[in-house]
C-alpha cells in the first residue's frame, strides 16, 4: 500500500510541474492546450487552494510568482521520503 501512496505521490508532482510549465504559456480558449491546463487546474487546485489562503503569491512590479506549488511539491518529497 506504501508504494501505491509513493508512486500517486510521484504522479501528482509530475502534475504540478506539467501545470507549471503550461502557466507561462499563454492559450486560445478553443486551443487543446487550454483544455489541458483547465482539467490540470481542476485537479491541482484541491491541493493548492488550502496552501495559497495562507501563502499568498508574492511580488511586485506587476509581476507576482504563486509559491504554492513550491511548498506544495516540498511537502509531497518530504512525506515521499517518510513512506518511501
Amino acid at each position: 500500500m506504501r508504494i501505491l501512496i509513493y508512486y500517486a505521490i510521484q504522479i501528482l508532482i509530475v502534475i504540478l510541474i506539467v501545470q507549471a510549465v503550461l502557466s507561462w504559456i499563454p492559450v486560445e480558449p478553443s486551443s487543446a492546450f487550454y483544455k489541458i491546463k483547465r482539467d490540470l487546474n481542476s485537479i491541482t487546485n484541491v491541493f493548492l487552494g488550502p496552501i495559497r489562503k495562507v501563502i499568498p503569491p508574492v511580488g511586485g512590479g506587476g509581476v507576482q510568482i504563486d509559491l504554492s506549488i513550491m511548498v506544495l511539491i516540498v511537502i509531497l518529497e518530504v512525506v515521499a521520503k517518510i513512506i518511501g
